[in-house]
């Protein structure tokens, strides 16, 4: 970021001023050119978490074990190796299962 003095910011203002005026009264058209320096914002990719049972109807007798496969995805691309912490319980109850 370019951080410029007032005093060296009142020099340019008045430079530019003195060509303005002087393009005037030459009556002639003058075109100012200004470089101007941007930064490109840091890209961050959408991250998606898809969790999908080992059944495809999601139906499952009450105590049968339920097999999850997460998959963790950035950009279409998928992200190996991802550390996943999941909590299970009762609805509207605290967990009964933390884990990593």
């Amino acid at each position: 970021m370019l951080k410029l003095s007032i005093v060296a910011l009142r020099l340019r203002v008045t430079y530019v001023f003195l060509i303005l005026a002087a393009a005037l009264l030459a009556n002639q058209a003058l075109t100012i050119y200004v470089p101007v320096v941007a930064k490109a914002q840091d890209r961050i990719g959408q991250v998606h978490v898809r969790v999908t049972p080992d059944r495809p109807n999601w139906t499952y007798a009450v105590g049968q074990p339920v097999k999850f496969h997460i998959t963790v995805v950035q950009d279409g691309h998928p992200l190996e190796g991802t550390p996943v912490t999941y909590q299970v319980g009762p609805e509207m109850l605290p967990p009964t299962t933390k884990r990593t």
